[in-house]
């Protein structure tokens, strides 16, 4: 175990755990714990072998699949910077951001999907799995990393991000594909 994390490749695939959430009160008095953990947690899933039965997503289609929500009429309630921004504000801010990615050349892993805090189940202060696995993919790692980076600037605080991408592993995060998979995560 490293920090309290076993090897969440497999468990990931496993199914649905349930127990104390890395966002509850207890674990948020140590703050730069939690964010090792759940830095550690997808570090573990991204590591795994490509499940050949996931699918495979596309920054088009996550694209696609954003901008469809927004465009649904469905209101819309963002954190942080994102706030307030009409749907037609958003989705140029995607269709811009998308159209500057840099190809994931060697990033395509195994992604959760839902990389929350609230997703991230724990048993006696260990990580232990994911409680929510119905959107695994094969995916940009970014896919993960941009969706984490808002979670934890919106429960933790916005210097929880530098911390989460050193605790990773990623010297120097590419602040497009975050900002771009954050708002597909947050929409999706």
């Amino acid at each position: 175990m490293n920090g309290g994390i076993g090897d969440l490749s497999e468990t990931a695939v496993g199914g649905n755990h349930d127990g104390p959430r890395l966002d509850e009160p207890q674990f948020l008095l140590d703050p730069q714990r939690v964010v090792t953990q759940f830095a550690a947690a997808l570090r573990s899933l991204h590591s795994g072998a490509i499940d050949e039965s996931w699918p495979v997503l596309a920054p088009a289609e996550q694209l696609s699949t954003a901008l469809t929500r927004l465009r649904s009429g469905v209101p819309l309630t963002l954190p942080g910077p994102y706030a307030g921004q009409s749907p037609e504000r958003i989705a140029d801010m995607l269709i811009d951001l998308h159209g500057g990615l840099r190809s994931p050349d060697g990033d395509v892993v195994p992604t959760i999907g839902h990389a929350r805090l609230a997703n991230v189940v724990t048993d006696r202060g260990a990580v232990i799995g994911w409680s929510d696995t119905s959107a695994l993919a094969t995916a940009d790692r970014y896919r993960d990393l941009g969706l984490a980076a808002a979670d934890v600037a919106s429960v933790i605080g916005p210097g929880a991000v530098l911390a989460l991408a050193e605790a990773y592993g990623i010297e120097r995060p590419d602040p497009r594909r975050v900002e771009f998979y954050a708002l597909c995560g947050l929409l999706a």
